[in-house]
């Protein structure tokens, strides 16, 4: 996103009324035992899980979605947000609002946007670096030490989930006349069709694939990851039959065109040409596509320092595994 038009944004979130109410800066009440559990996400939505480690530096992270107050973290919180799959972009910052965000303290506000189907989640660690620049880094939800962690219920959420118009009721009938019976032959029923095969996608950070800019795939490191991952996805999916798997390479917004086209490309043949190796596919099932820059997760990264640029630009690194088979 472009200064101008995240600064248009921010002007609007002051007009309705985002700022957030000054909360306690104490710390977070003693660990719960919550184990990492949580509910099915609510039908039509996605979640993004946000977490806060216990060790990070003091001070308060704020989330917003949709033009509304969500929470505010404290080191050692984690909050879920649900959002409509339409509408799935929230911004974490450090600022008290979105409003106060200016061409000096970029860093202190992130942009997100998830590209996930309804029902998937993904999980961030959240943090706050020098001068007050959050970080975000992707998680999993087997790494996170939940036990030493804190749902943030010290506020109520303001967003308002409106993900469809209700359907109006059904309009009120007389009962017809009771009509002497009538023998009739059974109707014929059709066999109902088996239902398509929807996708799914797996999304998986580049940094823990690839070497830094690069797309040399070794297999016992990066290989070890995507085989993994991919197994744990389709349990948990319950895919039993893959009928197609498209591998897209995504890059962050650094670099020459030429270049990111070339990485996110090679990248996603690496991945490809393991995958179908690995699980004895037909090479027909299986495309790679390079994606570059032009479906990014986080739009306004600063470009310095080096350090922080690239560690903003995380999220945008990545390998996503698209799947369509029958469960």
């Amino acid at each position: 996103m472009q200064k101008t038009s995240l600064l248009a944004l921010c002007a609007a979130l002051l007009v309705s009324g985002c700022a957030v109410i000054s909360l306690p800066t104490s710390p977070s009440q003693p660990a719960t035992g919550f184990t990492g559990e949580f509910e099915a996400v609510p039908a039509g939505m996605v979640r993004v899980v946000l977490v806060r480690p216990s060790s990070d530096k003091s001070g308060v992270i704020n989330v917003f979605q949709g033009g509304r107050f969500h929470t505010s973290l404290q080191p050692g919180d984690f909050t879920a947000l649900n959002m409509c799959v339409a509408d799935a972009g929230y911004i974490i910052t450090s600022l008290e609002s979105p409003a106060q965000v200016n061409e000096n303290n970029l860093p202190r506000l992130i942009e997100m946007r998830e590209r996930l189907g309804a029902g998937q989640q993904r999980f961030y660690r959240v943090s706050l670096q020098d001068m007050g620049a959050v970080n975000v880094q992707p998680a999993t939800q087997a790494s996170i030490g939940w036990n030493t962690l804190n749902e943030q219920r010290r506020v109520v959420s303001r967003v308002v989930y409106d993900c469809g118009s209700p359907t109006s009721a059904a309009p009120v009938v007389a009962a017809a006349p009771v009509a002497a019976p009538v023998a009739v032959p059974a109707p014929v029923v059709a066999p109902v069709p088996a239902a398509p095969a929807q996708p799914a996608t797996l999304s998986i950070p580049s940094d823990l694939v690839f070497p830094f800019a690069s797309y040399s795939l070794n297999e016992a490191v990066g290989g070890a990851q995507v085989r993994q991952r991919l197994q744990q996805f389709l349990r948990d999916s319950g895919i039993q039959e893959i009928e197609s798997l498209v591998v897209k390479g995504h890059s962050d917004p650094v670099g020459q065109p030429h270049r990111k086209e070339l990485v996110s490309g090679e990248r996603a043949k690496a991945v490809a040409a393991y995958i179908t190796r690995e699980m004895n596919l037909p090479a027909a099932r299986v495309k790679a596509q390079a994606m570059s820059d032009r479906e990014l997760l986080v739009a306004n990264c600063p470009t310095k320092p080096v350090a922080q640029r690239d560690a903003c630009n995380a999220p945008n690194r990545r390998v996503e595994i698209v799947v369509t088979g029958r469960r």
